[in-house]
């Protein structure tokens, strides 16, 4: 599936695809596994990656629908795990079994996090100040 283009807002691109794919004949059953099972074989990852397994990775999203209903439910994402710990997607707050004094190392505020929600939310101010040109904005 494919993970977005230039100019693409992140993360847009893999629910278009699995609309498209559905769009264009597969059972949303279908498009999920071309999705996760099938990349994860293609990439000889399918030991790691692809499916929720105990010993693989535990990086997946939580939505509030069930897509095998309606393909498009899937962009009703409630939470997102990366590497075991479980962030709402809504705030990128990490809740659940992984408890840090300071945030997530990734999102947090604290002077040890890497302080991307502080990153994005600049980004996005200053991709705002541009809307409607075709400057350079950094981004």
């Amino acid at each position: 599936v494919n993970t977005g283009a230039h100019g693409q807002m992140a993360g847009l691109g893999e629910h278009w695809e699995l609309w498209m794919f559905v769009q264009g004949g597969m059972t949303p059953h279908e498009a999920l596994r071309a999705a996760t099972m099938s990349p994860a074989t293609t990439l000889g990852m399918a030991a790691d990656l692809g499916s929720l397994e105990a010993g693989k990775l535990a990086d997946l999203v939580v939505l509030d629908a069930n897509p095998l209903e309606d393909i498009r439910k899937s962009e009703q994402v409630r939470m997102v795990m990366v590497n075991g710990r479980l962030f709402d997607a809504a705030t990128l707050d990490q809740v659940g079994n992984h408890p840090d004094a300071e945030g997530s190392a990734a999102f947090g505020d604290g002077p040890n996090s890497l302080g991307i929600g502080r990153w994005w939310g600049s980004a996005g101010a200053e991709a705002a100040s541009h809307a409607g040109c075709v400057c350079e904005t950094g981004l």
